[in-house]
């Protein structure tokens, strides 16, 4: 075991000598890199933020139940146990008209005309979330919700909400799709520069091998220096990840306030860079093992 370890110690100095060899060539290729891995990343995360300042505004389906005027508690005792029968109703809320005219006063910022009107003009309402988020359905559910004693209207936009959605969708496979491509370009990166490591050493490896060096003896110090390579990559992604969205946290905690929108914005965790490291990792050994299998073992 020990002399194991003291094999992969010498593999690991040794892909760091490597790296120290020509320190403005693998510097660049790093930073080529690891802004690669920054930018799905960054844009998911863009994404996920985008997601909760949507949910937060209301932007999921919704069906509000405006009551009528007379309605009573034992009115809305009846209209909710009528709801927790109700085929497609996942959850919903009462709102009081009081809280209904405070929510109006400190998201429009109506507070001064709102003062002048000589009462409430706001009805009690229920807010309703469909099971589904379709438009054709939640349509249907409105019609028959509409039909319950002391329901006076039911207002729902569930083309706002599906337009919504669908950028959401397609933002999504914007940040797929660039995944991919970029996570092609890394393995290019790395094979490309594992190609010209191995060409650089070809004397001795070719010494090597005539001495009985088998080809995993011989590929397994390029596919150190890879894996290191998109380690220290994958650390710098991380530190301009984690800086980045410092930076933008309180731009978004003061957007989240101006809309009167609760929650925090969506960061990196201790688990999300550890990812970050270990995919670029992997990545890092694939491009070196495809490139040392081609070249290396020639």
């Amino acid at each position: 075991m020990r002399s194991w370890l003291m094999v992969q110690r010498r593999l690991v100095v040794d892909a760091l000598q490597r790296l120290g060899r020509s320190p403005m060539s693998s510097l660049l290729n790093i930073v080529v890199l690891a802004t690669a891995m920054c930018l799905p990343i960054g844009g998911y995360l863009l994404l996920a933020n985008v997601e909760r300042l949507l949910g937060n505004a209301g932007a999921e389906p919704e069906i509000s139940l405006l009551l009528a005027p007379e309605t009573g508690s034992k009115d809305r005792a009846e209209l909710e146990r009528v709801l927790r029968g109700t085929a497609g109703v996942r959850g919903f809320l009462l709102v009081p008209r009081e809280q209904a005219l405070a929510d109006l006063q400190r998201r429009a910022g109506l507070a001064d005309l709102l003062e002048g009107l000589p009462g409430n003009p706001l009805p009690d309402a229920y807010v309703l979330r469909p099971a589904s988020g379709n438009p054709a359905e939640i349509a249907a559910l409105a019609q028959t919700l509409r039909g319950l004693p002391k329901v006076s209207a039911a207002v729902y936009d569930a083309e706002w909400t599906q337009r919504l959605q669908s950028g959401v969708e397609a933002g999504r496979f914007v940040v797929l799709a660039l995944g991919l491509m970029l996570a092609v370009a890394m393995l290019a990166i790395t094979f490309n520069t594992i190609r010209m490591q191995v060409l650089t050493d070809r004397a001795e490896i070719a010494v090597a091998a005539l001495l009985g060096a088998t080809p995993g003896y011989l590929r397994r110090p390029f596919l150190y220096f890879g894996a290191l390579q998109g380690v220290i990559s994958g650390l710098f992604a991380w530190a301009i990840l984690a800086l980045g969205f410092a930076w933008l946290r309180g731009r978004i905690a003061t957007l989240l306030g101006e809309f009167a929108l609760g929650g925090s914005p969506v960061e990196l965790r201790l688990g999300d860079g550890l990812s970050i490291v270990l995919f670029a990792a992997c990545l890092g050994w694939v491009g070196a093992w495809l490139s040392a299998r081609q070249y290396a073992a020639a």
